[in-house]
């Protein structure tokens, strides 16, 4: 768009009569994308697609399509990625889900943005290898690498301890790895 004849920075940033911070002036005057078409996949895949799907095609629009406010996609979203994490807490990661709810919410959202963040290093090419902080995202609470080391299962006992706890059984176990 075109402002006619501005005699100052400020007359660029002039909107209906409106002086207005630079960012917001280009948005009312429809200089910026914004993240309307994003949105909409997202709400459409949501009722019909798991969280694994939905961390992969979010984790898709950050590396391609450049979002112009990814932490208000995740804000929006961050329930649908993490619903099948619980699961994955106690099946993968042999977490107990703890009784209260937000830190449960928290673990969870903390695998999800783990997971995100693995698809991003993936889906990029290095020397410009993205992450989570690329994107204006936070950091998961927990280290999910770390949770991971040091566990075997047993296979003819069907436990999982640590390696200390394993040694009484060392030809049924097997070391986890990612």
């Amino acid at each position: 768009m075109h402002v006619r004849g501005p005699a100052s920075p400020e007359a660029l940033r002039t909107v209906d009569g409106n002086l207005l911070p630079w960012k917001e002036a280009c948005a009312a005057l429809g200089l910026l994308d914004d993240d309307k078409e994003w949105d909409q996949c997202l709400r459409e895949a949501c009722p019909i697609n798991p969280g694994h799907m939905l961390r992969d095609l979010f984790a898709t629009i950050l590396l391609d399509c450049a979002p112009a406010a990814p932490r208000q996609l995740w804000d929006r979203y961050r329930h649908h990625f993490r619903d099948d994490c619980r699961h994955m807490l106690t099946n993968k990661y042999f977490r107990a889900i703890p009784d209260d709810e937000h830190e449960r919410i928290r673990e969870e959202e903390s695998l999800a943005l783990y997971l995100i963040n693995v698809r991003l290093e993936q889906g990029s090419q290095p020397p410009n290898v993205k992450n989570l902080s690329t994107f204006g995202l936070p950091w998961p609470h927990i280290n999910f690498d770390e949770a991971l080391s040091g566990l075997f299962v047993c296979f003819n006992h069907g436990c999982v301890s640590r390696e200390a706890d394993c040694r009484k059984f060392p030809a049924h176990c097997r070391k986890m790895g990612i």
